[in-house]
């Protein structure tokens, strides 16, 4: 059977290729497709502790500040779940990084150019752009979208350790319930190693110790200023 041609394929589905794929839903004239490894989509699983927020204006979501006409917005995800006066009557100063999984997910549902399960195991260059190989079929794309995510970093020495004893903070929600009444090591002083830290502090059962190891001389806070969030704007781009 021959592949079927792409304007674009998208490698991954995470809230990257999202965005890109809730832009170009509308553009009916641009045949696109995106791939993803896992089964359905989900936000930081490890991570989504009880009252932690998104740091970022709930404006900056998948598509408001390129297309804020899209029916993939926040807004959108809100007044279609009957959640929009709450939200704004509780005068929320951030959104909860639950809420803001739900959202993603939600968005990740309603896109029909995403397929999950779909794991890329290779990518060839073709008279077309390129070739895209899964376990079920090839595909060509004129252009490729590579949105494959960051990747656990994890000291080498620790590598073969790595289990229940030992792990990512990413999957510290997975592992939490077996630290009560153990003595805890986290490593790291940013702001996950904080999180983790001032989590389990909240348990009901919390470890017996906990020992916070950090390389930093002191602990840094977000920098959350006008100045910083200048950085990200398009224009700030242009300039430089």
């Amino acid at each position: 059977m021959d592949a079927q041609i792409f304007d674009a394929v998208g490698v991954g589905a995470g809230p990257f290729n999202l965005s890109v794929a809730a832009l170009l839903h509308p553009l009916k004239d641009v045949r696109h497709l995106f791939l993803e490894k896992q089964s359905q989509f989900c936000w930081h699983a490890g991570m989504l502790l009880d009252n932690t927020t998104v740091q970022n204006s709930f404006l900056k979501d998948l598509v408001s500040f390129a297309d804020p006409t899209s029916a993939f917005s926040f807004l959108a995800f809100l007044h279609q779940h009957k959640r929009l006066y709450q939200y704004v009557n509780a005068g929320f100063q951030r959104t909860t990084r639950r809420e803001f999984n739900q959202y993603l997910q939600w968005a990740a549902r309603s896109l029909p150019a995403v397929q999950w399960g779909q794991e890329v195991r290779k990518v060839k260059p073709h008279a077309c752009g390129f070739e895209v190989f899964t376990d079920t079929g090839a595909y060509i794309a004129r252009n490729l979208i590579v949105g494959t995510g960051p990747r656990p970093s994890v000291p080498v020495m620790a590598m073969p350790l790595l289990g229940e004893q030992v792990f990512h903070s990413s999957d510290y929600l997975f592992k939490r319930q077996a630290l009560a009444g153990c003595r805890v090591a986290v490593i790291g002083g940013g702001q996950s190693g904080a999180e983790i830290v001032l989590d389990l502090l909240g348990q009901s059962v919390p470890p017996s110790e906990i020992v916070w190891v950090s390389s930093r001389t002191h602990l840094a806070p977000l920098d959350e200023s006008h100045f910083a969030n200048e950085l990200y704007t398009p224009a700030y781009v242009e300039y430089f």
